[in-house]
């Protein structure tokens, strides 16, 4: 069965994307975002930005890579079970409440800045994380987040094969 976020993906997103990996990874899940960004193998028209804990600063990278779209992987608190996955948007009416005090800046706010610097849409994709105390590994939920969503974000923009035969 395909998996949802992948065609969740395919309709919010377009090429090319900027991925803007959000989180500490020696804050056990706080690293879902350069986890992924570590596990998605290259993709043609992905930009990937490891921003670690201070997104705002890598605004100006991000704008002169001239996405179509951002794509913000970060853990947030959605009160939902660890590892759920959830593609948000900066003005749904959840985008200022959810994240992880381990960032100097709101994700929505964050969001909305890159959104009008960049003049594209900035989406968040966010893991539910389970632990986020310094010094702990990923939980295997996130670990399993991390997974989903490092595949369903290749599946989704994966160049499609091609239709002619291969030169011999």
């Amino acid at each position: 069965m395909p998996d949802p976020l992948v065609a969740q993906l395919r309709h919010a997103c377009r090429l090319p994307l900027a991925l803007v990996g959000v989180g500490n990874p020696l804050r056990g899940d706080d690293g879902f975002g350069p986890a992924v960004l570590a596990a998605l193998p290259a993709c043609p028209g992905l930009t990937c930005f490891d921003a670690g804990m201070a997104p705002e600063n890598w605004l100006g990278p991000i704008a002169r890579a001239t996405p179509a779209t951002i794509l913000v992987l970060d853990a947030a608190d959605l009160r939902q079970p660890p590892g759920t996955l959830r593609l948000l948007r900066p003005d749904a009416s959840d985008a200022d409440t959810i994240g992880i005090s381990t960032h100097g800046l709101p994700l929505g706010v964050f969001l909305r800045l890159a959104q009008d610097r960049c003049a594209a849409p900035a989406l968040l994709l966010a893991a539910q994380p389970a632990r986020l105390s310094l010094g702990e590994e990923m939980s295997n939920p996130m670990t399993a987040a991390v997974r989903r969503a490092a595949q369903a974000i290749a599946q989704a923009f994966a160049p499609a094969p091609s239709d002619s035969p291969p030169a011999a």
